[in-house]
């Protein structure tokens, strides 16, 4: 790639070593500590005490508003199964990014909130059908937009994930799940109740 402007003025190339800080300072959180959650509220980190009940707490902070990203480090894998299974259920996922850890024997672990095969085609569809059995219902006369249906998915996807999925892939993979389609639409479908990411 050629470069258009010059880097030889010491005031651009300093800038530049501090927009790429600046970057980094806002892309990572902690090293997890179990029993804690960080989060980035405004663009500032911030931590919590998980209590007792780590996976309510881990969802009472997934519903404040102005948090984009959240990780959580529960004691045990087994705490961090249920957490998994209320994240991805949860619609608050269609705009925080979440990631669990846990402890295991004194090692943080990481645990993927969506399972994964060794097949993308086949991860995105069993992702699919999590998707739709969580927030969306069968509803004989009622549709929605595909589109809105797709970013959607693709959204959820990279948020627990960290990987960007195609919105052409994620219509790809709704449809594998036996959805009605008509044109742009999906019909006798529509959003679940709380789900709905307006």
């Amino acid at each position: 790639m050629k470069r258009t402007t010059p880097l030889d003025d010491e005031d651009k190339h300093e800038q530049l070593i501090q927009e790429w800080v600046e970057l980094l300072r806002q892309t990572d959180l902690p090293t997890p500590e179990p029993g804690i959650a960080y989060f980035r509220e405004h663009g500032e980190i911030g931590t919590g005490s998980l209590g007792e009940d780590p996976v309510e707490q881990t969802l009472t902070l997934l519903e404040m508003a102005d948090i984009s990203t959240l990780t959580s480090c529960v004691s045990d894998p087994d705490t961090a199964a249920e957490l998994a299974v209320a994240v991805r259920t949860h619609p608050e996922a269609f705009r925080t990014e979440v990631r669990i850890h846990y402890d295991h024997n004194g090692i943080t672990e990481s645990l993927p909130i969506l399972p994964t095969t060794e097949s993308n085609i086949v991860s995105y569809e069993l992702a699919a059908e999590q998707f739709l059995a969580a927030f969306t219902t069968p509803a004989a006369g009622e549709s929605m937009g595909m589109t809105e249906l797709a970013q959607t998915f693709a959204c959820w996807y990279r948020n627990l994930t960290g990987e960007l999925l195609d919105p052409t892939w994620a219509g790809r993979a709704l449809s594998a799940c036996g959805i009605e389609r008509e044109q742009n639409g999906v019909i006798d479908r529509t959003w679940a109740e709380g789900a709905s990411p307006e």
